[in-house]
């Protein structure tokens, strides 16, 4: 039951757990630092060894949010395994906002080339996923059996739904260096191939509801778009969205590029993952106006169910190519020594949405200690710590952007208890490790032995003999 809730709303919050991006590792000279933004440097000349990897530990980044007057549904649905719906108001007309994001960096492997230049080039593997939704009350009451909506009464606009999730591999190639003109600028590029593994997008407007008796009327135009059927998927099918390919190709560039200022003022700017996936053999649901009776006495068959039936019963196939969660970030940042604050704007390009955080990076001797202030739309503020234990050749991070909403359903989920805290639901997590191994690179004039030299001196005795 609940399929229909399950694949605009649950699956955003059980698949993923909105901020996209972890602004606390911007900077950071991490790994995950150097391929989210490909002009910084993960390197330090004459300390770091020549390669770095993260072993297979992958880099894991976990953030959801749901906010809306339907929130206290949620935390019943989600932690004490109720779904009450008297509480909910089906004619307020407040939208109830999900946002869930996963950025999972499986590989990182990136060498240091040239010292001279600061060059650097790396290749990864990431699993993303960029959701968003925005469904109200009478949407939430639909899906469930029970059949609150009022006789004699018209819900208009009512089940205005957007549901937007995509999720897929990226597999990159990054490059960076100094500029040759002015090595006080850095410049970087990421070139990325992308293979599809998950595509929904859900739209309705101008929807009526009305219940007649036993029966409810609904009419809505729709467009609805998905890799898949709306039938329970069969194991084998979710094992072939999951391994990459090329049945849903697409691509996307980064473009970076950071300044060294005067004062120890430092900006750095990025163009980033501008892309698409194209999607071939849709399914797809549109034009026509959804005309649907429902008749929800009947016990063997839910509400939700009869609309998914209907959807399936009159799906079409279809090709298109969607544009990824492109953005556009700049970063200012002040180095005041230990202190190091980061002020960084991020907006979506193709997708509603945008973020603002101030980035507190405080630094003794191989740990940083970071606490964040970040806002967007759909959460407004979000508080978030990070620890990170790092060294020229050795960092391990651990943080959330959202610590009171992670705190909070922590206790619900060990309480299980819903009615613990009050406000938005969130949570996010994210942890990661980079290790460098090798030999060190040094700039020509530290370096422990002289090439040249050496062979010299090795032909002068050669002689001498």
């Amino acid at each position: 039951m609940k399929r229909l809730i399950s694949t605009v709303i649950l699956m955003l919050i059980i698949v993923n757990c909105s901020l996209a991006q972890q602004y606390m590792l911007y900077n950071s000279r991490a790994l995950y630092d150097a391929f989210e933004n490909p002009s910084q440097k993960a390197f330090y000349a004459d300390s770091s060894y020549k390669y770095a990897f993260n072993f297979l530990v992958p880099a894991l980044h976990l953030n959801g949010s749901i906010d809306g007057p339907a929130t206290s549904f949620f935390r019943s649905l989600m932690f004490d395994n109720g779904s009450d719906i008297s509480q909910l108001d089906p004619m307020d007309t407040k939208v109830n906002t999900v946002g869930a994001n996963i950025n999972a960096y499986l590989a990182m492997f990136r060498v240091f080339t040239d010292v001279k230049s600061y060059k650097e080039m790396g290749f990864s593997w990431q699993v993303r996923n960029d959701s968003h939704a925005e469904v109200s009350n009478a949407f939430v009451v639909l899906s469930q059996e029970q059949n609150p909506f009022n006789g004699g009464i018209s819900y208009i606009d009512a089940l205005n739904v957007t549901s937007f999730t995509q999720s897929y591999h990226q597999f990159s190639f990054t490059y960076r260096r100094n500029s040759a003109r002015n090595k006080k600028i850095g410049l970087g590029i990421k070139l990325s191939y992308l293979s599809g593994i998950n595509y929904n997008y859900i739209e309705t407007r101008d929807s009526y509801l009305n219940r007649n008796g036993a029966s409810l009327r609904l009419n809505t135009n729709a467009l609805v778009r998905s890799n898949h059927t709306y039938k329970e998927p069969t194991d084998a099918e979710i094992r072939s969205w999951l391994i990459p390919g090329f049945k849903n190709p697409g691509a996307s560039v980064t473009l970076s590029a950071n300044f060294k200022l005067k004062n120890d003022w430092y900006l750095m700017a990025n163009l980033k993952d501008v892309g698409f996936i194209y999607w071939s053999d849709l399914y797809e649901y549109r034009g026509a106006p959804f005309d649907f009776q429902i008749y929800p006495e009947l016990p063997d068959i839910s509400v939700g169910d009869r609309i998914i039936d209907q959807l399936d019963d009159n799906l079409k196939r279809t090709n298109v190519a969607v544009p990824t969660n492109g953005k556009v970030e700049v970063l200012v940042n002040k180095n005041l020594d230990f202190y190091q604050p980061n002020l960084i704007a991020s907006k979506n390009l193709f997708y509603t949405g945008w973020d603002m955080a101030l980035v507190n990076n405080f630094h003794l001797n191989n740990f940083v200690l970071s606490a964040s202030a970040a806002y967007n739309p759909d959460t407004s503020l979000q508080l978030g710590g990070q620890l990170m234990l790092k060294s020229p050749n050795f960092a391990f991070y651990l943080g959330s952007n959202q610590l009171i909403g992670t705190y909070q359903n922590v206790r619900r989920l060990v309480n299980s208890n819903a009615g613990l805290g009050s406000g938005y639901i969130g949570a996010s997590l994210y942890f990661g490790l980079g290790i460098k191994f090798g030999r060190v690179v040094y700039h020509r004039e530290n370096s422990p032995s002289v090439p040249l030299l050496r062979y010299v001196s090795f032909f002068v005795c050669s002689v001498n003999k």
